[in-house]
């Protein structure tokens, strides 16, 4: 009786030993990913990018070990040794991706909103996303709320180069609210004038009303004449063509982006600030902007000014037929209250 009460306990403890052992068959790997993951968000640089470099060795369940860590639904403020962490885990993972371009809808859904606030280079996005209503509507979050600046314009970017209309209501939101000064520039004056609808308007004028931002009041009033019909702002595009001696390159170039807003709208009042925005630009030999000046004089004028000699030659002979020109030193350029 002893012996076998012996044999049953032995055959209990080597079937409970061989439970153990198929329990820890089934939970090594996962212990293991839980030990990597968090080895991985701890490291230091630059120990982290060799064991990037050997999580990409391992295979998939090295891969799976990336994901973890570069992909996380939640926006948080990132330490210094989690960003180094995620954002290595995540090039990894985009020059395994990159080849078998393009990505699924789900998979660039994952780059655009669990990688936020991470470097990503979503020009890609640009240029060959799918599209559909998954990629819109985290191309609108990442717009809305990511913390990574080149990341939050790319994808406003793509919204308004998709030309959707479903998503001019975030992108008049993010044309008032963002943090971003060029982020609300490219909203103004290129998507309200891609994607042209009556409800935009009211948000132009609120941006040449309180825009902190010069440069966005400007685009806001090119965008009203050009797109709107409304050329009540154009005073303020050419006051923004004022002389800055501490910026001359600068300052050329932005008078080759008034031209054109100046010229569309058909502001002959503009004639002899842009004739002195194309002698500025010669002198300085800025070719850019002396092809937008003398594009935008030709079109005002209907002539070419090489006939005159110059268009200096060209505004002298017939200055008394022009309207009273407008001056950009005496045009304000502060915030401009627009009535219905």
């Amino acid at each position: 009786m002893a012996t076998r009460r012996v044999r049953v306990s032995l055959l209990a403890a080597l079937a409970m030993l061989g439970g153990l052992v198929v329990l820890a068959a089934f939970e090594a790997p996962e212990l293991r990913f839980r030990y990597d993951v968090s080895t991985l968000r701890r490291s230091e640089w630059p120990a982290v990018e060799e064991r990037v470099k050997n999580l990409v060795g391992r295979g998939e369940p090295g891969l799976r070990v990336l994901e973890a860590v570069a992909f996380d639904r939640e926006l948080a403020t990132l330490d210094t040794r989690t960003r180094v962490a995620r954002q290595k885990s995540l090039d990894a993972l985009w020059a395994i991706d990159a080849p078998k371009r393009p990505l699924s809808p789900e998979r660039w859904a994952r780059y655009l909103v669990e990688a936020r606030g991470l470097e990503r280079g979503l020009q890609r996005l640009r240029d060959d996303s799918p599209g559909g209503d998954a990629i819109r509507a985290a191309a609108i979050e990442v717009m809305l709320t990511d913390t990574n600046h080149d990341a939050a314009v790319q994808a406003c970017c793509y919204l308004y180069e998709h030309g959707d209309p479903r998503a001019l209501p975030a992108l008049r939101r993010a044309a008032i609210e963002s943090p971003y000064d060029d982020l609300r520039y490219y909203t103004l004056c290129i998507g309200f004038e891609k994607l042209r609808d009556p409800a935009n308007v009211p948000v132009l004028r609120r941006a040449l009303l309180v825009d902190p931002d010069e440069m966005n009041r400007v685009a806001a009033a090119g965008a009203l004449a050009t797109s709107y019909d409304d050329r009540r702002a154009l005073p303020l595009i050419v006051g923004s063509m004022r002389s800055r001696p501490n910026d001359l390159e600068w300052t050329d170039g932005w008078r080759g982006i008034c031209v054109h807003w100046l010229a569309e709208a058909g502001e002959k009042r503009a004639i002899a600030a842009i004739v002195e925005a194309n002698e500025t630009a010669l002198a300085h030999r800025h070719a850019e902007a002396i092809g937008r000046t003398d594009a935008a004089l030709k079109k005002l004028t209907g002539v070419d000014g090489k006939d005159w000699g110059s268009w200096h030659e060209w505004l002298e002979s017939h200055r008394e037929s022009l309207p009273e020109q407008l001056d950009p030193e005496k045009c304000s350029v502060a915030p401009l209250a627009l009535g219905d």
